[in-house]
């Protein structure tokens, strides 16, 4: 193992709520019961030369986190058969991840605002305003709005029908059913295929590859992202433990999802270690054949020993996009005339950035949609509803709710007024 603190010991890494408590517990008496089955698999690359680096994950769930010292490919072993996996994602997945089984606005904007990444990402390599896009796995799709608004023909499938429902009510095509599923009721072939955190959940990758070059159009991509192996100095507090989850059947690097991409007959289009990749259908697609194993485990010993250096670097990186994101604002502020924009929102996100921009003259007030906090202050602009008064500019001052915020007031675009976002 990397260290004691990787020993099945009961301990989770992560906080839990109750909900997420009673899902975990939930999961061991089905373990307990028989009820859930495990299956142990060789690697990927056929090699059976494994060491275990884990023999729990964040929540506390006892799985093992083993590493080929033959490719280096991280993937756990044994693992909930398929039958345990189906009945596992229908019943706790959504309760133990996120602590509740329905999807809520946040959740939904959160995706929203990821959709807009990947749409800057590929926007070199797919036809801009058309074409057809599928995403597998799409939770309640939010992913797909900014692909749906920009042009493109967006079908979303996934296995959790509670959070479809949210996608649903902002008019978004979601189906109930898997890949396969949809292989076998549609014509229909697709430009891109989206597998955005799903393909790391995968129990057969060779089986779902296979159904996902069925449904690919002729030169279509296949867009995937998971959780990079090597970017977990910027992630998940520098906390390979706090990264690991029973729901990650596999774990990559670019070179190893590389690796088996290609295996499968398809080629490496571009990437990075985040990981973000895109790949095509290719009669000759060529391998990644490196070993990955002793670049992987020296990274993983280094994280593990110089954790808490990592972790102060991220909390200085993350202040530093603050000051850098709010001096963006100041610029942009500047334009404008003294006393003409107002800040919408009342949280502790407009205090901190009330303390930090030093254009506080442009500004003349703060809305808020809660009429009881109409008539008070902060930081010595008044508070007041949307109808008082239409300025020349609206700042919309929350990350969580930007986009909630965004979808209520863009109407008055057509007013003239300039509606500025914060986080893209």
């Amino acid at each position: 193992m990397l260290s004691e603190r990787f020993k099945n010991d009961n301990v989770a890494r992560l906080t839990l709520k109750e909900a997420q408590l009673a899902a975990r517990n939930e999961y061991l008496s089905q373990v307990a019961l028989g009820k859930y089955q495990f299956e142990s698999v060789l690697c990927e690359c056929g090699s059976n030369d494994l060491e275990i680096l884990a023999k729990k994950d964040r929540y506390a769930i006892p799985i093992t986190t083993q590493i080929c010292k033959s490719c280096g490919q991280v993937f756990s072993s044994p693992r909930l058969n398929q039958t345990s996996t189906s009945d596992f994602y229908a019943n706790l997945y959504r309760k133990l991840y996120v602590g509740t089984a329905a999807a809520d606005e946040q959740f939904f904007n959160r995706q929203v605002r990821h959709g807009n990444r990947i749409l800057r990402y590929l926007s070199d390599v797919i036809k801009p305003n058309r074409g057809s896009v599928l995403e597998i796995g799409c939770g309640a799709g939010g992913i797909l709005k900014p692909l749906e608004e920009a042009g493109y023909s967006c079908i979303g499938v996934d296995l959790g029908d509670t959070y479809l429902d949210m996608g649903r009510q902002f008019g978004l095509t979601l189906h109930c059913m898997s890949s396969q599923q949809l292989y076998e009721t549609t014509k229909e072939k697709f430009n891109l295929v989206i597998l955005s955190h799903v393909f790391e959940h995968f129990l057969d990758i060779e089986k779902e590859l296979n159904t996902i070059s069925s449904l690919l159009a002729k030169n279509g991509l296949l867009y995937i992202e998971v959780p990079g192996l090597f970017n977990l100095r910027n992630t998940y507090d520098s906390d390979f433990l706090k990264y690991l989850q029973n729901a990650h059947n596999y774990h990559f690097n670019l070179a190893l999802l590389k690796r088996v991409l290609g295996k499968y007959g398809f080629s490496f289009v571009k990437g990075n270690e985040n990981v973000q990749a895109v790949f095509k259908k290719s009669d000759n697609s060529v391998p990644c054949t490196d070993n990955q194993y002793p670049s992987i485990r020296a990274y993983l010993d280094d994280l593990e020993s110089n954790r808490e250096c990592y972790v102060k670097q991220q909390s200085e990186n993350a202040e530093l996009a603050i000051r850098q994101r709010f001096s963006e604002l100041d610029l942009t502020l500047s334009t404008f005339p003294d006393e003409s924009v107002s800040l919408y929102g009342t949280g502790l996100h407009t205090k901190q950035l009330l303390s930090y921009i030093t254009q506080a003259k442009k500004l003349k007030n703060i809305i808020s949609p809660d009429a009881a906090e109409h008539g008070n202050t902060m930081g010595n602009l008044p508070i007041i509803a949307l109808e008082e008064q239409i300025p020349k500019a609206i700042v919309i001052s929350s990350n969580s709710y930007q986009e909630t915020i965004f979808r209520r007031i863009n109407h008055l675009e057509s007013s003239g007024v300039e509606i500025i976002c914060l986080y893209k």
